[in-house]
């Protein structure tokens, strides 16, 4: 769960599981993203071993899913 804004939405949800949200392949794992205050969630892009939503970057790393965020 997110709650930075650098997604460009208020709040990003982001589970491995089956759920409901949009969906992306990473390697072997489907990474499913939630944007639940927003009518017009934000694009994704896959980008090698991440995915890419505004200045958001996620991926899995260990098992875990790691975020990060790039410039300001």
């Amino acid at each position: 769960m997110d709650f930075s804004g650098a997604s460009g939405a208020g709040m990003m949800l982001v589970t491995t599981g089956k759920a409901e949200g949009q969906t992306v392949r990473v390697g072997d794992t489907e990474l499913t993203f939630l944007f639940p205050n927003t009518d017009h969630p934000p694009v994704l892009l896959r980008d090698g071993d991440a995915v890419i939503i505004g200045r958001q970057r996620v991926m899995r790393a260990g098992g875990n899913l790691v975020l990060s965020v790039s410039g300001q």
